[in-house]
C-alpha cells in the first residue's frame, strides 16, 4: 500500500473545495439525526451485551403473499475498527 506521501497529484482545477447547498443540507441532517440514536444504541447495547443473538428466519420480507416479486440482495458488513 502507498504511503500517503506517495500518491500522485490531483489537479484541483475542477475539483470543489467548499461544500454546495446540498451537501451542507446533508451535513446538518446528519448532525441532528446522530444525538438521537446515541441512547438507543446504549440501550440496544446493554440489553445485548454478552447474550446470543437470537435466530434470525432465512428470508426477510414485507411481502403478505407469495404473489410479490422476488429480489435477492447480498450485503456485505464491513468493520473499520477492527486491528
Amino acid at each position: 500500500m502507498p504511503c500517503p506521501t506517495d500518491m500522485p497529484k490531483v489537479d484541483l482545477g475542477q475539483c470543489r473545495l467548499l461544500p454546495n447547498k446540498m451537501a451542507t443540507n446533508l451535513y446538518h441532517a446528519w448532525k441532528v439525526l446522530i444525538p438521537t440514536l446515541v441512547d438507543p444504541h446504549l440501550k440496544y447495547s446493554a440489553r445485548t451485551h454478552g447474550h446470543a443473538l437470537p435466530e434470525v428466519h432465512p428470508v426477510i420480507s414485507a411481502c403478505a403473499s407469495h404473489s410479490c416479486a422476488q429480489h435477492q440482495f447480498s450485503i456485505v458488513c464491513l468493520f473499520f475498527d477492527c486491528k
